[in-house]
């Protein structure tokens, strides 16, 4: 028994430290996709048009996206997607974000139904 303890203890500290490895990864990600979003504003002062360019469709899911909107409402209480949050998070925000990106376009008031109505066929 104390043989497999000594072999389980590596491994346990192991599985830890490569879940906080995760952890960090995440964090950074959305850290990043914050600050870039905050540059942005500051300079164009267009909620939907700052949200590609920051880099949201780099995230790895929609837990992360969620985790930015949350910190950017610190910044103002109004949610960046405002009365389309529901339409895109049906969607999923990732394939959403990815869409937008892949087209090209920059995301704002004009033509965010347009994407959402073509995603949701």
């Amino acid at each position: 028994m104390w043989v497999l303890s000594g072999i389980g203890v590596p491994l346990v500290i192991s599985f830890f430290s490569w879940v906080r490895g995760i952890r960090k990864q995440k964090h950074e990600r959305v850290t990043q996709v914050v600050a870039s979003y905050k540059s942005i504003y500051k300079n164009d002062g267009s909620r939907l048009g700052c949200l590609i360019p920051a880099g949201i469709h780099t995230l790895k899911n929609d837990a992360e996206v969620r985790d930015v909107f949350s910190k950017l409402m610190q910044l103002e209480p109004y949610h960046p997607l405002r009365q389309w949050n529901n339409d895109v998070q049906k969607i999923g925000y990732i394939k959403f974000f990815t869409s937008v990106f892949n087209t090209g376009q920059s995301l704002n008031k004009k033509n965010i139904s347009e994407h959402i109505e073509n995603l949701s066929k």
